[in-house]
């Protein structure tokens, strides 16, 4: 059974429950602490500085969901040489910050509006 992680927090009236049925109970996401918003944030910094290095990524957009950072990584070339940079970059990222699930996604249209509720946390007709 996976250990807590120091950043999620038990709301008091589920205090007894075992925790897969409080991640039941919940939706499967326990609220966030502040503490939790600067992890997150550190790992939105780390994203947007590693990705931004990559030549094909256009822009990124983000979701945070409970724990589940949602990531979205708009592209202009879907080759595999291409790619491959950015796949491991993402797995950096997963390693990097650990009571963090992501859900990467690669959108091959860089002009595409990113999805609702999204926050875009880098484009580069921003940075240039």
């Amino acid at each position: 059974m996976k250990t807590k992680s120091k950043y999620q927090q038990t709301p008091d009236k589920h205090r007894n429950l075992s925790t897969i049925d409080k991640k039941s109970f919940t939706g499967g996401f326990l609220p966030p602490t502040e503490q939790f918003s600067g992890y997150v944030s550190s790992a939105l910094s780390k994203i947007r500085e590693e990705f931004r290095s990559l030549p094909n990524i256009r822009k990124i957009a983000s979701r945070l969901e409970g724990n589940l950072l949602r990531i979205w990584t708009f592209v202009d070339d879907y080759s595999i040489t291409a790619l491959k940079p950015i796949y491991k970059k993402e797995l950096e990222i997963v390693d990097q910050f650990p009571d963090l699930i992501f859900h990467f996604n690669t959108i091959f249209d860089p002009d595409e509006d990113a999805p609702i509720n999204a926050e875009v946390v880098y484009s580069d007709k921003c940075s240039r």
